[in-house]
């Protein structure tokens, strides 16, 4: 994409989950410029999994700071905490994950985590609401384990096809919509926010409540040129969203492309976006890494099997090993 639009001071750029993937989230903070955005949301999960972490966190204070001396606003950048930052803080009412690629990943970025960037971590916060639209790294409920918006995962296609304008009434008798969504819902209309951006799945959908019902609506417009994508969702006037902004790092949809949302609060709309990065610069850093932890005697490194889990994934965005689902 070789546009670049006038920059909005209200226009949100809105990602999450990282995972330690440093060549992605320069890119997608890139694409700040792109879609004009004047503001930052990140959901959490800076690390995890990827090679990068120090300089995923040291990356993102350097531009949080940069933000925010320019505009004097301090809520210009949003930034909460995710499942993997608060197990490497050791916050003691997350369980450690049992998957055991998650756990290895976990025990590596805490052996190479600098002191400066656990401080970072520590001052930020686990939600935040701005008026009507909320920000949270999995759901707007305090829920423990962390519940997944996922519905293009977790729901049939046959449901999502037959309510995309007309709502699903009945989802009482399903688990996911009984368990999952209507918890989430129900918190928003208790505490009054109309829109809710979450991560965690690594899986981007937009879901909406009206009617007493949930849609699950189709992009109205949308535009590829291989390197990049965005799909446009209306925001329909009364209507409730719980958009999933999918994963900057390691996208579990299809679709290796970096992921993140596009977002203007006086707009009656919302983009999804994928960008394209240099995956190979994310795998080679892997090789560094851990050429660095034999030479410097570091006890906890990635095992053969989690590396190549990690890479496989970098390179087609699927899923192939339980080992990775739910964390």
């Amino acid at each position: 994409m070789s546009f670049a639009r006038k920059i909005s001071s209200t226009r949100f750029l809105v990602c999450s989950d990282i995972h330690g993937n440093y060549a992605a989230i320069r890119q997608v903070i890139d694409n700040m410029r792109v879609w004009g955005a004047g503001r930052l949301a990140v959901l959490g999960d800076y690390v995890g999994y990827g090679p990068s972490p120090n300089e995923v966190v040291q990356f993102l204070r350097k531009t949080a700071g940069e933000m925010v001396a320019a505009s004097g606003k301090a809520n210009d950048v949003i930034m909460v905490l995710g499942n993997h930052d608060r197990w490497v803080l050791g916050e003691t009412d997350l369980l450690e994950p049992t998957h055991v690629r998650a756990l290895k990943s976990l025990r590596w970025t805490r052996a190479i985590f600098r002191r400066e960037n656990l401080d970072f971590l520590n001052q930020i916060n686990n939600k935040v609401a701005l008026g009507s639209v909320g920000f949270f790294h999995a759901c707007p409920q305090d829920q423990v384990p962390f519940p997944y918006l996922d519905p293009l995962h977790r729901l049939p296609d046959k449901i999502r096809g037959n309510h995309i304008e007309q709502p699903w009434t009945d989802w009482k008798t399903n688990p996911f919509g009984r368990n999952v969504l209507w918890p989430a819902v129900k918190t928003m209309r208790e505490t009054r926010l109309r829109i809710a951006f979450v991560g965690h799945s690594h899986r981007p959908s937009v879901t909406g409540w009206k009617d007493n019902g949930f849609f699950f609506p189709k992009p109205t417009q949308n535009w590829e040129d291989g390197n990049s994508r965005s799909d446009v969702y209306q925001i329909e006037e009364g209507a409730i969203y719980i958009i999933n902004v999918g994963s900057v790092g390691f996208p579990r949809d299809g679709d290796s492309r970096a992921c993140f949302s596009i977002f203007e609060p006086n707009d009656s709309q919302v983009r999804m976006c994928r960008a394209r990065y240099d995956v190979g610069e994310t795998i080679k850093e892997y090789a560094r890494k851990l050429e660095l932890d034999s030479t410097s005697g570091t006890e906890t490194t990635f095992d053969p099997d989690t590396l190549s889990d990690l890479v496989s994934l970098l390179g087609d965005g699927d899923v192939k090993s339980d080992l990775f689902d739910p964390f």
